[in-house]
């Protein structure tokens, strides 16, 4: 089990080596309610689950939250009725630390193991001396070494054979370095690669660890102008992987496209994500803002990186975190990749009548507008205890003006049936407004949202498409724009393409 956690946050992974299976558990708590509530994020395989707490209940959600059906049920629980795992020593150690802080001799704390199970047990933890402690639940008892904060140290099962080992994690050398020296011990160029990739850490605003890749051209001779690649809503690693297409990796392609062409580039993994500390669907789209503000900083402090000429390009809502991030930040250049013009909750109800239409052989149209009316009202009822789906649907581009006047480009497939290819003509006239900011747009026939070959563009049919390949010719149109924006012209050869504002 490998654990990290925050005074608001635990994040815990298990491997389970009979079932061949890796879960993971990140608990979040409110620190300023009074009452800590908490919510999980539960994940195993391509399954995941979200569970929040309210006074009396417990609310669980299973599926994409934005655009189609989620499941939401809701279980009458204790007050105080917290996560549990019977092979998560992190979990038990959660309640010693509760029982430790309480301060009495015994503590009962009720526990649940959602989703595989509603059954609602107790965990009762009894000091036996003034280092160690003993745990009951219904599966048996452990006798814990505790140090004086709390921590479990150690223990056993006696009965059960079971132990229980405590490690100290031991971060990768790019944790703690610099900047300047943060670099994986592999980093070094091929012929297969012509280019260093250095694994490194970026903390955030907050103190979050954000793990990431940063791609750069071999020699130190002269500084490199510099991309920080943005992804969408959700948690989702630095490539921009898809779990259903293990070959689509975006973000993979587009850093070794623009490092081959002499650009530094730098991809993160979202908060909860992959190597990433933090915890999933805790980031709003302001946090998101200041985590990729936190980047830019960190590309800044670079000794081999141009300041001066640094670049973002956002996929999905990441155009928009781009878009924000840039204010006060003084860019060099934006790419937008299939961006929203609309606000949270008018892109899921677009996506929901896409989703209610393609089945309209099963409806009649009574029962479509019923079923999206339900929809709708599944959705606003999960915001209602969820903050992060609250503050998506609640984000609107149309009401912000951005002051920057960083060079745009929007790019966007017209096979796109998750954000309508409406959308980039609409939020290129928000960006044109009353300033003189150079904006583009590039339509690609035959390309899905995201950026692959399609002739339907239906996300449910994304797997069986013969390739996942990105688009050579879209790569190929950013990687030009940010050749031109970002090398060393004079000012005024910007200004002299009029070209730029007409749409392809």
């Amino acid at each position: 089990e490998h654990v990290q956690s925050a005074p608001t946050w635990l994040d815990t992974e298990l491997l389970l080596p009979r079932r061949n299976e890796r879960q993971r558990i990140v608990v979040q708590r409110d620190a300023h309610n009074e009452s800590n509530l908490e919510r999980w994020d539960i994940a195993r395989g391509r399954e995941h689950w979200r569970v929040f707490s309210t006074a009396d209940s417990l609310y669980v959600t299973n599926g994409d939250m934005i655009g189609v059906p989620v499941t939401m049920h809701a279980l009458a629980a204790p007050p105080g009725t917290r996560a549990w795992h019977d092979a998560s020593t992190a979990l038990l150690e959660q309640r010693v630390l509760a029982w430790h802080h309480d301060g009495r001799n015994t503590l009962r704390a009720p526990v649940v193991a959602l989703p595989w199970s509603e059954n609602i047990r107790d965990v009762t933890i009894t000091a036996l001396g003034a280092d160690s402690a003993l745990a009951r639940t219904t599966d048996g008892e452990w006798r814990l070494a505790v140090d004086v904060t709390g921590h479990v140290l150690g223990g056993a099962a006696p009965g059960r054979r079971l132990r229980i080992e405590r490690f100290a994690w031991q971060p990768d050398s790019a944790a703690t370095a610099s900047p300047a020296t943060a670099a994986s011990p592999a980093a070094t160029a091929s012929p297969a690669r012509p280019y260093i990739a250095d694994d490194i850490i970026v903390i955030a605003h907050d103190g979050v660890s954000l793990a990431g890749t940063f791609t750069r051209p071999p020699g130190t001779a002269q500084k490199s102008p510099a991309v920080l690649l943005i992804s969408g809503a959700g948690p989702q690693d630095r490539n921009l992987s898809v779990p259903a297409l293990p070959n689509y990796r975006l973000f993979e392609a587009l850093a070794d496209t623009l490092t081959r062409r002499g650009f530094a580039v730098l991809r993160l993994d979202d908060r909860g994500a992959a190597r990433s500390g933090g915890v999933a669907y805790s980031a709003t789209p302001a946090d998101e803002v200041l985590d990729a503000r936190a980047a830019i900083h960190w590309l800044r402090a670079r000794p081999d990186v141009r300041a001066d000429r640094i670049a973002l390009v956002g996929h999905s809502d990441g155009g928009l975190t781009a878009l924000d991030a840039a204010e006060r930040n003084d860019v060099s250049s934006l790419v937008l990749l299939g961006a929203p013009a609309r606000s949270g909750r008018e892109l899921a109800r677009e996506q929901r009548r896409v989703y209610v239409t393609d089945r309209a052989q099963k409806f009649s149209k009574i029962e479509r507008e019923q079923l999206l009316a339900q929809l709708e009202r599944d959705a606003e009822r999960v915001a209602r205890v969820d903050p992060w789906l609250r503050a998506w649907l609640a984000h609107d581009p149309s009401a912000r003006e951005w002051t920057h006047d960083a060079p745009t480009l929007l790019v966007h497939g017209l096979r796109d049936r998750q954000v309508d290819p409406v959308h980039a003509r609409e939020l290129s006239r928000l960006l044109r407004g009353e300033s003189s900011r150079i904006v583009a747009v590039h339509m690609e026939p035959g390309v899905n949202h995201l950026l692959v070959a399609d002739t339907l563009g239906d996300p449910r049919g994304y797997a069986s498409l013969r390739s996942h390949a990105p688009v050579k010719r879209v790569l190929g149109v950013i990687t030009e724009w940010l050749i031109t924006h970002l090398a060393d012209a004079p000012d005024e050869q910007q200004s002299a393409q009029p070209s730029a504002r007409r749409e392809r």
